[in-house]
């Protein structure tokens, strides 16, 4: 019984705190991006349904680990489910799609996205001055 109010504690804790953190959407964009992306349209790219900016450069999606607690407030945002979306790029793998780009950390992908255009990403906070080729493209709060 202890074990399973531990297991069940795991679970909710994430989710609490998901609800008062936010995340910052970036990316190095080829095109101008004049409001900020909506939550279907985030999804849509991190579905990998939408591959390319408007332009026809392909987006390059960056994601955190999945034990990340990002990646945890990021899918509880987008309403998606951790196990679902994990099986779903899988689903996707297997049609040869490619997959995101896992970063461990938030400095990991303001250093890949600051250096790879047509690459997006979200982190936590606030961008770092000083990085001329990452725009702030939206907000999940």
């Amino acid at each position: 019984m202890r074990y399973f109010l531990l297991s069940l504690g795991l679970l909710v804790i994430p989710m609490v705190f998901a609800k008062d953190k936010s995340l910052t959407l970036v990316a190095n964009t080829p095109v101008s991006i004049s409001t900020p992306l909506s939550i279907e349209s985030i999804k849509k790219i991190y579905l990998l349904k939408q591959l390319n900016w408007s332009n026809k450069t392909p987006i390059i999606v960056i994601n955190r680990k999945s034990t990340s607690s990002a990646r945890k407030i990021f899918e509880h945002k987008l309403g998606l489910s951790s196990t679902k979306y994990a099986l779903y790029l899988k689903k996707m793998h297997y049609k040869g799609m490619s997959l995101p780009i896992i970063q461990e950390s938030k400095q990991a992908v303001l250093a890949f996205v600051e250096k790879v255009p047509g690459s997006i990403a979200y982190i936590e906070g606030e961008v770092p001055s000083g990085m001329k080729n990452i725009k702030i493209i939206g907000s999940l709060r």
